[in-house]
């Protein structure tokens, strides 16, 4: 994928993907990215996210109405590690009265981020976490979310 180039995926299912080091199904770097209406279930990768790896983007990611179901990750991130550089936007999508949130259940790190590991910038609008969790003992290794620099969170459950 050429650096800069716009990406969008709509519609997509990412199931039981494997990255050996990074990333079990997306490694976005320097990508103008938008994730609508996706699945990601059962990827994995050895060391940073588990399903995605956001490294350095110059824009935004944005991340519509997602779900991540039973992805792993053998270090930080178990479905999302958001790099220093990286951005991304959790937004709802609306279609009439219909609200479609991005949901994040049963994912597992084994050390930070059981969803979700961030040293870039996240904004976390209608997001629900459902038993995510890390199998590390080291105390604030964030079963949902590890976060070590810009985090917004406008509605979660």
């Amino acid at each position: 994928m050429h650096p800069f180039s716009k990406i969008n995926i709509n519609g997509t299912t990412f199931s039981k993907n494997r990255g050996n080091f990074y990333a079990g199904a997306l490694y976005l770097a320097g990508n103008y990215t938008t994730v609508e209406n996706a699945s990601f279930n059962e990827n994995s990768s050895e060391l940073y996210g588990g399903a995605i790896l956001v490294g350095n983007i110059t824009d935004t990611m944005t991340i519509n109405s997602t779900n991540f179901e039973g992805n792993y990750v053998g270090l930080n991130g178990g479905a999302i590690f958001n790099g220093d550089y990286g951005s991304i936007v959790f937004a709802t999508a609306v279609e009439g009265s219909k609200y479609y949130y991005t949901t994040f259940k049963s994912n597992l790190s084994a050390l930070y981020g059981g969803a979700v590991f961030n040293t870039g910038s996240i904004v976390f609008d209608s997001v629900t976490f459902n038993s995510n969790k890390t199998t590390s003992t080291i105390s604030g290794g964030g079963g949902a979310i590890y976060n070590n620099n810009i985090l917004t969170i406008r509605e979660l459950s």
